[in-house]
């Protein structure tokens, strides 16, 4: 299990903070291919007609899940996408996740044959059965693509303890009410925190002295942020999903 902290910087002070992390960190080589500066996240967020997950959050109920579809960088035919369910419990952070060809994605959802399309793989042991596991809820709780939330990504590892993470996603961004072949599209996208990052430190060892040294020099707060939540309530009310088809997929679930 891993612990995971939040904080949220002016976008002045980006330079300098990578600046107190770099005698401590290594760039993810996942990272480093796309670039000195990271890649794109793209994700597309799911919730019941009463936006349950949502409420959840903002009640802060300790131990809650989303579901997402998640994606990077750019649209390509044979595009690898994941399943993702995150679960939170507290303060730690559980997550399953199953990979597919985005090619596939319609097929998968509209039957349910993960088999079939779920790429299980030796990184990936678990991914039939975290790809049951997401289509069950998807079905059991009628759920809905509600929000596509997509960012820039830096991220880094520490040159000491291989579980701790630091990423800095930028430029977020976020439309309402996606497709699924809207993923790696950009039109209708909205710039929802053009001052801020948010600076993600997930670990499961102790939070490490340079690193406190530095968000203690900046000032920063640990928060409660959600870039699903930020990315609705930047578009304001959320009205008539009830009313909208289920837009998770074409027909009826098969379990």
């Amino acid at each position: 299990m891993r612990v995971e902290h939040k904080y949220l910087v002016p976008n002045e002070s980006l330079s300098r903070l990578r600046g107190m992390i770099a005698p401590f960190v290594n760039t993810d080589v996942h990272a480093a291919a796309y670039g000195e500066r990271g890649y794109t996240v793209r994700s597309i967020y799911f919730d019941t007609p009463a936006l349950d997950f949502y409420h959840h959050k903002l009640a802060g109920v300790k131990v809650r899940k989303k579901l997402r579809l998640r994606g990077y960088n750019g649209d390509q035919e044979s595009s690898i996408v994941f399943l993702e369910i995150k679960r939170k419990n507290v303060t730690h952070i559980i997550k399953n996740r199953a990979p597919l060809e985005y090619a596939h994605l319609q097929d998968l959802f509209a039957t349910g044959n993960v088999e079939r399309y779920v790429l299980a793989s030796h990184d990936f042991p678990r991914a039939l059965e975290d790809a049951r596991r997401f289509y069950f809820h998807l079905c059991r709780h009628a759920l809905r693509s509600v929000a596509l939330v997509v960012y820039e990504r830096e991220a880094y590892y520490s040159k000491f303890d291989p579980s701790l993470r630091i990423t800095f996603d930028k430029c977020l961004r976020s439309a309402v009410y996606p497709a699924l072949d809207a993923l790696f599209k950009e039109k209708e996208i909205r710039h929802i925190m053009p001052r801020h990052f948010i600076l993600e430190v997930k670990l499961s060892g102790r939070f490490p002295s340079w690193l406190r040294s530095a968000v203690g020099a900046l000032g920063l707060r640990q928060q409660a942020l959600s870039k699903y939540v930020i990315g609705i309530d930047r578009h304001g009310p959320m009205r008539g999903i009830a009313k909208r088809p289920v837009l998770a997929f074409a027909r009826p679930c098969h379990l």
